[in-house]
């Protein structure tokens, strides 16, 4: 039986992160309580890098291997966080998510990634920017929603000075629970330590 498995370039979130994300998004939740928003839980909140698409075992691991050079290629950084974003705007979004202050280091490794991981079928084309993603419009959605969710997400702030440290990044996969998807690490892909 051939398994496929829905893969992600990305990082894991330290519990203490996760948390103020997930303390941090209260408001916008009650101010779109009536809205039909699928909310993330605290075990599906990851830095998306690079979504590689449903992938068989023996592409993983060829993929874990061409990407560990990349990574390898690229020094440590800190990310910022900055503040809630919509998708595909912040004005009417139909996603949002949490994006950095400074993403060079950020995207150029994401570049570099999207670039070198082509896969069988055809180049990744993904070209948005990393960020952590925490709600999404259901397909119930009205245009009221979209505007009410832009609202809430402009009006909604995260502490200061929360940061990611990213000295590596690894192979995530889905995995589905009972109490929905969550992301099970499968290979860490250090960043340079020179």
């Amino acid at each position: 039986m051939l398994v496929l498995n829905r893969t992600y370039v990305g990082l894991s979130l330290p519990d203490p992160l996760a948390a103020a994300i997930m303390e941090s998004v209260l408001p916008i939740k009650r101010r779109t309580s009536s809205d039909p928003i699928h909310w993330l839980d605290r075990s599906e909140l990851i830095l998306d890098v690079v979504a590689l698409g449903e992938l068989r075992e023996e592409q993983i691991v060829e993929t874990a291997h061409k990407a560990a050079a990349i990574c390898a290629a690229h020094s440590p950084f800190v990310l910022e966080l900055d503040r809630f974003e919509g998708r595909p705007t912040d004005i009417i979004p139909r996603a949002i998510g949490v994006g950095f202050y400074d993403r060079a280091a950020l995207t150029a490794l994401q570049e570099d990634l999207r670039s070198q991981l082509a896969t069988a079928r055809g180049p990744i084309e993904s070209a948005a920017p990393p960020w952590i993603a925490i709600g999404r419009l259901t397909a119930q959605e009205r245009p009221a929603s979209r505007t009410n969710l832009g609202i809430a997400t402009r009006r909604a702030e995260l502490p200061l000075g929360l940061t990611l440290p990213v000295g590596a990044l690894e192979i995530l996969i889905a995995v589905a629970g009972d109490q929905g998807p969550s992301y099970q690490p499968l290979y860490r892909l250090p960043l340079s330590q020179v």
